[in-house]
């Protein structure tokens, strides 16, 4: 077994660690970062309890592509410094090779790498999208008041709810001893009933049926009026979304590669640009990545890793502007190409030509 198959193995099965360690951690921050913002933005935008997951996977999902070629590349990072740190990259070199072999050895992670990113960045990201804005929409169609609560004061926008009793039913809830109260401007409302049922109709208004009560009204003027009832219809919620989702859907980033394909504007060029411009962000981040890794293998600090990662966000940040520059017809999608990868390029040119780096010999 020679010395390049042995160092093949050992680069993809350290890759391999380092890749399902970062994605991991980032999986768990990113998870535990939109917990929070779900949890606190459910009730406004009407979710049950078991949607919140769903709607956090498609929200982790639609930045996969990022997700995946961040956690990648940060494993390949992270296995190049191990190699300068523990002299192995020395020992490579002084073998008569050099980082053109390096990354012959690692061709086979790299084009895995494009693949997965394209397939993500195409179709695993819009389909994600389109399934949050689906939920989003099917959320905000509800009616905002979707449960009552047995014994709690509740206040909905100018109504407060008080009931003593209430049995759910599927999507009904029978109510005893319901008390109401309404105040608009000067003119308030009390409305008491010994029993009621809570619907929601075919265009998502929330209506109480009330049976048996009696109906305070209050004005500015002091007067009153009291009204004894037998059946009541009370309307508590007036939807007033609109239940078109499937024009709604329909932006650019929930479209697929080939659907953008067939659009032709500026706003579908800067799409198509910014998904074919991760994976070969992938592969010109790697490639600097080598030079980047290299150290003094005496060195304790890792100074490269942090260089790497601001390099990282500085690239892809490029690839954000280009991609803007493109949708407002400033820029061509070849020029954008050029912009986003133009510190990468700089840099290889840099080591290669300038520094004399040893980058052609294998």
């Amino acid at each position: 077994m020679t010395y390049g198959s042995i160092l093949n193995r050992y680069l993809a099965k350290e890759i391999f660690i380092n890749f399902a360690g970062i994605g991991l951690i980032i999986f768990l921050v990113i998870f535990g970062n939109q917990f929070y913002i779900v949890a606190k933005e459910s009730a406004k935008i009407g979710l049950y309890g078991n949607e919140m997951f769903s709607f956090i996977f498609y929200k982790i999902f639609r930045d996969i592509s990022l997700i995946f070629i961040l956690s990648l590349s940060g494993s390949i990072l992270l296995t190049l410094h191990k190699l300068s740190k523990t002299s192995e990259k020395v020992i490579f070199y002084s073998s008569g090779l050099g980082d053109l072999k390096l990354i012959e050895l690692i061709k086979k992670i790299l084009l895995f790498g494009v693949i997965i990113s394209l397939i993500l960045s195409s179709f695993i990201s819009p389909w994600a999208n389109k399934s949050l804005t689906i939920k989003k929409q099917e959320a905000s169609n509800r009616p905002a008041y979707l449960f009552f609560k047995e014994n709690q004061f509740q206040k909905f926008n100018e109504y407060t709810f008080f009931s003593k009793k209430i049995e759910n039913i599927e999507s009904k809830q029978i109510l005893s001893d319901i008390n109401i109260f309404h105040a608009e401007n000067e003119n308030k409302k009390y409305i008491y009933a010994q029993k009621g049922e809570k619907t929601v109709d075919e265009n998502s208004n929330v209506i109480l049926l009330l049976q048996n009560g009696r109906v305070y009204e209050y004005s500015s003027n002091s007067t009153s009026k009291i009204t004894d009832f037998t059946d009541y219809k009370f309307l508590l919620h007036k939807n007033e979304q609109k239940k078109d989702i499937d024009e709604k859907n329909k932006n650019l980033s929930s479209l697929d590669f080939f659907e953008l394909r067939n659009l032709n504007s500026k706003k579908s060029h800067g799409e198509i640009f910014y998904r074919i411009a991760q994976p070969i962000f992938f592969i010109l981040i790697c490639i600097n990545f080598i030079f980047i890794s290299n150290k003094n293998p005496r060195s304790q600090n890792s100074i490269n890793i942090l260089f790497g990662l601001l390099f990282f966000f500085v690239n892809y940040n490029l690839i954000l502007i280009s991609k803007s520059l493109i949708e407002n017809g400033e820029i061509s999608i070849n020029l954008g190409f050029i912009i986003s990868n133009s510190i990468s390029l700089l840099i290889i040119t840099y080591f290669v030509l300038i520094k004399n780096y040893p980058l052609l010999r294998n």
